[in-house]
């Protein structure tokens, strides 16, 4: 499989990371137009960067991008005449209904999304036209942010580990790694997976003793392998970007023969082979890791706060998790507090075990008593006058002291068991489906639920996937039955909106939003508040 565009071609002959890497290392500048029977996507490159990127899918609208991540609410549009042909992100900024921050966050994400549909085409053409050489535009993206972005919002460990190649090989740097890593604007978290990068370690090695977790750490290795900035040992070491080939030199040319008559044959001898000189192999200098950012790229920051402040600067395309992931973030099986007498029986309350022992202590102080009441009569009979006293006393200082020692039954039967058992039907509906059918019939009953619910105004809305591993691998964040979906259609296909909680009023979806686990908050997907109306047909 290629790494480099020629002039045209199929997509599947062609490595698409590598050859958009190609680009960027080489700071070349054309038109990449790919085409299959459905679709139709263009890239304009200028300079290894991307000043346009379109699609003829409706759904990679800038638009549409910015109403999935929450940024613009679609109702704007109702009542304005916009037309046609002009884009609708634009016009929003033009009019003012979307911050010029916002729409650029758009732009950027939506040549993200195009690039990241494209590597998924299994058939289709393409053609790249090197002589066509764009206008620089509003938006410029450096195709190895681009990448970036690709591999760290990635979730196929299939594709990750491909890019990557063997894990077990020790990996090297580039010879421009210290000059171009620093331009990509990672954090200190990514430096840190940089610094293990000495030539010894592994893939396998560096992700497991390097925060944040190992898959992030595979994610930032495989998209600095396919930039060509870090190599397996057995591979080639990649050619530093843009550096020019330099001619090797030549030796002097040969005195030309004096001229022979022609009467006098001469043998013509075989030419000398041109001597190029070896070059001198000199043993690469250790490359200390630049702490400095770049004075030009400010440190790309994943945002930690769940609720986005309005004062910050725009967010840029790339993010690098700061630190271990929150405990909160991480799946979690509720099991019930330990009891601290429980009993071996199941059914059997801690607080009838001291009812039945305190019965069980009157009961016998209740046979004592009437044994030596039994036992005091003969006495009474040799002495009569005494007795009246020993056979009332007795029993009168008894039967008080037993009947307070069980507590009253009233009181027993209003105290709860420690944990509620939940019931029947409820543990059916929180309990993750098996299958995709499982999931649709979970859908269709929240959607009815939520026909059903008049108090229910607000939800947030976590995130849109199609890909059943997404779906269940965002319910093991679960917390207490708050998660529910409803279906939705995408670019042609049958996928779920997953939503957390259901609120009255917009505070209360607001203020809830700080519960919502940070697992969905990325670069490119930030959990929103939206009303329940619009999703009901």
């Amino acid at each position: 499989m290629r790494t480099a565009f020629e002039r045209e071609g199929d997509v599947r002959s062609v490595d698409l990371p590598g050859a958009f890497a190609a680009l960027w290392r080489e700071r070349a500048n054309g038109v990449l137009s790919f085409s299959r029977p459905e679709s139709r996507v263009r890239f304009e490159i200028l300079d290894g960067a991307v000043v346009g990127a379109t699609s003829s899918d409706p759904s990679f609208d800038a638009a549409e991008v910015l109403v999935r991540a929450g940024k613009l609410d679609p109702a704007v549009f109702e009542g304005r005449r916009i037309s046609r042909g002009r884009d609708r992100a634009r016009f929003a900024r033009d009019e003012g209904l979307l911050t010029e921050r916002d729409w650029r966050w758009g732009e950027k994400i939506r040549a993200v999304e195009i690039l990241s549909d494209l590597v998924g085409w299994l058939e289709g053409r393409y053609s790249f036209d090197a002589e066509e050489s764009p206008e620089p535009g509003e938006i410029r993206v450096g195709i190895d942010r681009l990448l970036l972005e690709l591999f760290l919002r990635s979730r196929d460990r299939e594709f990750v580990h491909q890019s990557l190649g063997a894990v077990d090989a020790p990996l090297q740097r580039a010879a421009d790694f210290d000059e171009a890593f620093p331009s990509l604007g990672l954090t200190a978290d990514a430096e840190s997976v940089a610094a293990a990068i000495d030539g010894r370690a592994t893939a396998a090695e560096i992700s497991r003793r390097v925060p944040p977790d190992p898959f992030s750490v595979e994610k930032l290795l495989a998209a600095l392998t396919t930039l060509g900035l870090v190599h397996p040992e057995y591979a080639a070491p990649a050619r530093t970007r843009a550096a020019p080939v330099a001619e090797p030199p030549r030796s002097a040319p040969e005195p030309e023969a004096p001229a022979v008559p022609r009467a006098v044959p001469v043998a013509a001898e075989p030419p000398e082979p041109e001597l190029i000189p070896e070059p001198e192999l000199v043993p690469p200098p250790r490359i200390a890791l630049d702490e400095t950012p770049a004075p030009s790229e400010p440190r790309i920051e994943l945002p930690l706060s769940p609720v986005a402040d309005p004062a910050e600067p725009e967010p840029v395309v790339t993010g690098w998790e700061p630190g271990p992931p929150d405990p909160m973030d991480q799946p979690f099986a509720v099991s019930e507090p330990p009891d601290l007498l429980r009993s071996s029986r199941p059914g059997v309350s801690p607080i009838w075990l001291l009812v039945a022992l305190a019965v069980a202590v009157g009961t016998l102080l209740v046979l004592r008593s009437r044994d030596s009441g039994t036992g005091a009569r003969p006495g009474a009979a040799a002495e009569p006058t005494s007795s009246p006293a020993p056979t009332s006393a007795p029993p009168t200082a008894s039967i008080p002291a037993v009947a307070a020692i069980p507590p009253p039954p009233t009181a027993v039967v209003a105290i709860p068991t420690p944990v509620p058992t939940a019931p029947p039907e409820a543990t059916a509906v929180n309990a993750p489906p098996a299958g995709r059918p499982q999931w649709l019939a979970r859908a269709e009953r929240d959607r009815r639920a939520l026909a059903r619910d008049r108090r229910t105004r607000f939800t947030i809305q976590l995130e849109l996937v199609c890909e059943l591993p997404s779906v269940e691998e965002a319910w093991r964040y679960d917390r207490g039955g708050r998660m529910w979906l409803l279906v939705a259609e995408h670019r042609g296909r049958e996928c779920f909106r997953v939503f957390w909680g259901r609120y009255a009023t917009v505070e209360e979806a607001r203020a809830a939003k700080s519960s919502v686990p940070r697992f969905f908050f990325t670069p490119t997907n930030v959990p929103a508040v939206i009303a329940t109306r619009p999703l009901l047909p």
